[in-house]
C-alpha cells in the first residue's frame, strides 16, 4: 500500500517512498484516452510532474496501451520513456484448484508476518524496504535447502486479492526447480488463507520466469509498461 495517495480527479497519484513502479506511479483512472483528472490534460500532467518533483522523485505513469493512447502520445512528447512492457497475470484459487507441491525432500518451507534477516539480504533489501512492505498484510515465504536459504517470495493481502512479488532464487540455485517449488508453496498460503485471487506483474522478456508462472495456472489479464519522465 503506497505510503501517500494524492487525486486529480479520478487519477490516484501514489508514493512509497521510491519502493517499487507500481507503488510510486501515477494511476490514470477514469474512461479511455487519458482517464478522468477532471482538468485539462497538460494541465493534470504538469501537476503530477510537480507532485514527485517535491517528494525527488521521478514523475511515473502506469500505462494502459489499449486504454491510453492520449495520454502515451503526450507524455512521450514532453520526455516520458516505456521502461519495457509488463503483463498482469492473474489466477483463480479455488477449491477445484489441486496445488501439487511434490516431494520437497530436504526442502522446507518457512512462512512469517515479516520478512527475516536472511529473506532481506537475499533482496539486497534494508530495513527501509521492511519497513514499507510490512505496511500492508503480508505472508513472506522462505525456501531453506539444508539450512540454506535458497528462494523467497511474498503474498500481499488486500480483500479477496493476493499480489505475489519478491519471487527469486538464490543465483547459484536458479534451473534446479525451486522457483515453482517456491510458486506453489506461495499459492498454497495463498489458498490457506481463504483468498481465491492471485496476481502478478513480470516484464514480457523475462520467459524463465514466465514459464514458471504459466506452468503453475497464471494467465494473461492484460499488458501495461511504466512511463518514466527522464531529465
Amino acid at each position: 500500500m503506497p505510503e501517500k495517495i494524492e487525486e486529480i480527479g479520478s487519477w490516484q497519484l501514489r508514493s512509497n517512498k521510491g519502493f517499487s513502479f507500481r507503488a510510486n506511479s501515477t494511476l490514470p483512472l477514469g474512461g479511455k484516452g487519458f482517464g478522468d483528472p477532471g482538468i485539462e490534460l497538460n494541465q493534470a500532467i504538469s501537476r503530477v510532474i510537480d507532485f514527485y518533483a517535491e517528494l525527488n522523485q521521478p514523475a511515473i505513469f502506469q500505462i494502459l496501451p489499449s486504454i491510453h493512447r492520449e495520454l502515451e502520445r503526450s507524455i512521450k512528447a514532453i520526455g516520458f520513456r516505456s521502461k519495457g512492457e509488463v503483463r498482469f497475470e492473474t489466477m483463480r484459487i479455488d477449491d477445484s484448484v489441486i496445488i501439487d507441491v511434490g516431494d520437497f525432500l530436504d526442502i522446507q518451507v518457512q512462512i512469517s508476518n515479516y520478512p527475516t534477516d536472511d529473506w532481506l539480504e537475499l533482496h539486497g533489501d534494508d530495513e527501509i524496504s521492511a519497513e514499507l512492505m510490512l505496511r500492508t498484510p503480508s505472508k513472506y515465504l522462505h525456501l531453506y535447502q539444508q539450512s540454506e536459504l535458497v528462494a523467497t517470495s511474498r503474498a500481499a493481502f488486500t480483500e479477496d486479492w493476493a499480489g505475489i512479488s519478491r519471487v527469486r532464487v538464490r543465483q547459484d540455485k536458479q534451473g534446479q526447480g525451486f522457483g515453482k517449488k517456491i510458486m506453489l508453496a506461495t499459492l498454497q498460503e495463498i489458498k490457506d488463507s481463504g483468498v481465491e485471487n492471485a496476481f502478478l506483474q513480470v516484464e514480457s522478456e523475462n520467459v524463465n520466469a514466465l514459464a514458471i508462472y504459466h506452468s503453475v495456472g497464471f494467465s494473461l489479464h492484460h499488458y501495461l509498461n511504466y512511463s518514466i519522465l527522464e531529465n
